[in-house]
């Protein structure tokens, strides 16, 4: 299953960015703290310590639009470029027809990572998602040296907050803690594992 989504991920990944644009793709694991949900929009079935899992995708030649000198936003605007989170049966993810999200790196007196959409695709009864939004912080200013856009996953250790939220004010809130992120390999290198596999199983059989 895990291969399938994979594969099934650089198909899309492939097919979604033009010649040329060099994505990035992190696959994140969470496990939630806590869950507020009043008026039952999550259906009931997301608890603490369920699992989420899913994945984001940026342009690393994205131009920094922040003029201050520890500070870098890079926004998203490139086709393939998302937010896709789910847990239990309920997804969580960037609207494609209205890109709005942002990839934000500071380097000062503390740093921070972060990764926060505003427009997002609504839950299936409606109910509009008004944020999906992560943030690492290191206090003693030593997790990063500049603010450009990385090209690997965050090493979760470097940093000593850590925190994904998923929420709409005053309707529900989804807080949890990211326990894995890994870069997903590039296309092509998925494409030629594949297709090693595939001969193998072939001269096996």
């Amino acid at each position: 299953m895990k291969w399938r989504l994979v594969t099934g991920l650089a198909i899309l990944l492939a097919t979604g960015f033009c010649a040329g644009a060099e994505p990035i793709t992190i696959a994140i694991e969470a496990r939630i703290d806590t869950v507020w949900d009043p008026f039952g929009h999550l259906e009931g079935n997301i608890d603490p310590c369920d699992l989420i899992t899913g994945y984001y995708t940026y342009e690393s030649t994205t131009p920094d639009t922040n003029p201050s000198s520890t500070y870098g936003a890079y926004r998203q605007t490139y086709v393939g470029c998302a937010i896709s989170f789910s847990v239990d049966s309920l997804g969580f993810s960037t609207d494609g027809n209205e890109m709005n999200w942002r990839v934000g790196i500071e380097n000062d007196y503390h740093d921070t990572y972060s990764i926060r959409s505003y427009s997002n695709v609504p839950l299936s009864d409606g109910t509009p998602v008004e944020s999906i939004y992560w943030q690492l912080e290191d206090s003693a200013g030593m997790a990063i040296t500049n603010t450009d856009l990385p090209t690997t996953a965050p090493i979760l250790t470097d940093w000593d907050y850590n925190r994904l939220i998923l929420e709409t004010s005053q309707v529900f809130i989804i807080d949890a803690t990211v326990t894995h992120a890994e870069v997903v390999p590039e296309p092509s290198t998925i494409f030629l594992i594949a297709a090693g596999a595939m001969l193998i199983r072939k001269r096996v059989a």
